[in-house]
């Protein structure tokens, strides 16, 4: 008997956890989002918190979201679906299975040339071996090359913000766009139904994490204990590599229009916040 539940894998518990859980009495927090915008910091400032509410980290919630997502990773050479995947299904079932839980979601927003070229290097031996030298290490000339492609429609990240739009609202039936404009808090709230979504800008998580969190639990004090800065770029081995991307990599004007003029860009950054991104980048 012991060397069958042995057999069990993880997940399978974590499940039956998250399906066992009382989401009413204590809602779920969930981190939920696309890659490369700091959401590991905002997952591991929550952590620490010390709240009583079960926190989660997802990219996908929704059916079609997750199918692909499996899909792909089944593909690889080494196929096998990760366990995030496996965590965002138990919450999609979770969250139909008791239509009448309070969910909290956290979701954020980068500009969106920082953004892909911060995913590019976190998924860069997934999805673009072939930057790689004999060593095993990124070389910036060829990283350089493939992220100008992956700008010009050859890659696999999407430089605009469609994630909301087949992702976010698919999966919880809320347009992003209808958050109202940040107010110069560094954030945006907005409750409807079963779901209070708070929306972060990374430019202003700095100094909108604690306030903005504290309002969205509603809590009487606002937090305060430190954030925690994980998953940073100059932590990582491909740093020297991303350094030389970021100062290198100049956009034409056509890509940076059709980049910046995307309608979730322009909602949440003013005319004079796109206009000094286009000048970083060009």
């Amino acid at each position: 008997m012991i060397g069958i539940f042995k057999k069990i894998p993880g997940w399978y518990w974590a499940r039956r956890e998250i399906m066992a859980r009382d989401f009413r009495s204590c809602p779920p927090i969930v981190v939920f989002q696309m890659g490369g915008v700091g959401s590991s910091t905002v997952y591991d400032s929550l952590l620490v918190a010390g709240l009583p509410n079960p926190v989660y980290h997802v990219h996908y919630l929704s059916k079609q979201g997750i199918r692909e997502a499996e899909a792909f990773h089944q593909r690889l050479p080494d196929p096998a679906i990760p366990d995030e995947l496996r965590l965002s299904e138990s919450l999609r079932r979770k969250m139909h299975k008791d239509p009448k839980a309070k969910w909290f979601i956290i979701t954020l927003m980068r500009d969106p040339v920082a953004r892909i070229i911060s995913s590019f290097f976190h998924n860069a031996w997934t999805h673009y071996q072939g930057i790689f030298n004999t060593r095993g290490q990124i070389d910036p000339r060829k990283a350089l090359e493939a992220l100008e492609g992956v700008f010009e429609g050859r890659g696999r990240e999407n430089p605009g913000y469609v994630w909301f739009e087949h992702e976010f609202k698919s999966a919880l039936g809320l347009d992003v766009r209808s958050l109202p404009v940040d107010s110069g808090e560094g954030y945006s709230l907005l409750e409807k139904g079963r779901f209070r979504v708070l929306a972060i800008r990374l430019e202003d998580l700095e100094q909108a994490f604690h306030p903005a969190v504290s309002r969205l639990l509603n809590l009487d004090q606002i937090l305060s204990t430190p954030m925690v800065r994980t998953n940073l770029s100059r932590e990582r081995d491909y740093y020297p590599a991303y350094l030389h991307v970021r100062e290198h990599l100049k956009l034409s004007g056509n890509i940076l229009e059709t980049i910046y003029g995307d309608e979730y860009v322009r909602h949440f950054y003013t005319q004079d916040e796109i206009t000094r991104f286009k000048e970083t980048w060009s």
